[in-house]
């Protein structure tokens, strides 16, 4: 079935969502809904991930149900993964919770508020068909400040330092101790850019000695990813080449900036001009950093921030 619109909700919410779907074809945009779409030979889970990837605007109802649902914020992170704009229509007078605002950090919003949705699907219907036209319709914003939130990854192979940076960068510390990152651990941090606030969403991926194994379940939904490479072990070089490889296999040319860690440890650095040289002719941004002084580190993260959200610099 070709569609425009993929409506995501929680089960709760099925009233409203039936509602915006019948308004919606009214005026003559395409919609994908389960269980309505679900063929009786489809499985599940590949119905909604397919009618998602066919879409070309996500309508996301956000209640306390959506907020609590373990199905919506899958699918909103499998739009944002693709790039596939979502819009979220407020059914109650709620912010998203935890498991969504990473990926509701669009500046439009639309508000069916107050209740009952019906009586603001004039008005829905005309804003979605200005996003699908790109003619554009004002929507009601929240107030609150506008915040880019982005997921970014940090990769690269054992011992490169990852853990160190992010700590410095999110705590201004620093521990000579060294401590495995197991799978993988999330911080997160706010920084200013231009005059936007960006939030970040930081995955430290654990790295394995000479390993190039890179889970796709973890990269999914990042916005661009931090390269480490330990300067004294030229091949942790090799490594990173090849998980840059694969992470825009997964990602897509997401921006990345490559990350040169240890410069304090000058006695031992490894990396011969030349090899940085080339690197930097492929159209790699690199950027000499050390967790331990602070060189560097959050002009890396500002670099990768300033990327994303396409700030000029």
């Amino acid at each position: 079935m070709a569609h425009d619109v993929f409506i995501s909700y929680a089960g709760e919410d099925k009233a409203a969502a039936d509602a915006v779907c019948a308004a919606l074809e009214a005026g003559r945009c395409r919609c994908w809904i389960a269980p309505r779409d679900v063929q009786p030979s489809d499985n599940w889970s590949e119905a909604i991930v397919s009618a998602i990837l066919q879409s070309r605007l996500v309508v996301l109802l956000l209640s306390r149900h959506a907020n609590g649902s373990p199905y919506v914020p899958l699918e909103a992170e499998r739009a944002t993964g693709r790039g596939i704009p979502i819009l979220p229509v407020r059914v109650e007078d709620v912010l998203p919770g935890p498991s969504l605002e990473l990926f509701l950090s669009a500046r439009h919003w639309f508000d069916a508020l107050p209740p009952p949705v019906v009586g603001h699907l004039p008005r829905l219907v005309a804003a979605v068909r200005g996003r699908l036209t790109g003619t554009g319709v004002p929507v009601a914003v929240p107030d609150r400040p506008i915040i880019h939130r982005h997921k970014v990854c940090l990769l690269g192979s054992y011992a490169v330092g990852k853990t160190s940076l992010v700590r410095r960068f999110v705590s201004s510390m620093y521990s000579d101790s060294y401590y495995a990152t197991l799978g993988v651990r999330i911080d997160k941090k706010t920084i200013t850019i231009g005059q936007a606030s960006v939030a970040l969403h930081i995955w430290d991926v654990a790295g394995e000695e000479e390993s190039t194994s890179l889970p796709a379940s973890y990269l999914a939904g990042s916005q661009g990813f931090l390269l480490v490479v330990d300067g004294t072990r030229p091949k942790t070089l090799d490594v990173a080449v090849v998980l840059a490889e694969r992470a825009e296999r997964v990602m897509g040319p997401v921006p990345f900036v490559a990350l040169l860690n240890k410069a304090d440890l000058a006695d031992w650095w490894a990396l011969d001009e030349a090899t940085i040289d080339d690197l930097v002719r492929q159209g790699w941004t690199v950027v000499r950093t050390s967790a331990k002084t602070g060189e560097n580190v959050e002009q890396a993260f500002h670099t990768l921030a300033t990327r994303i959200v396409g700030v000029p610099s």
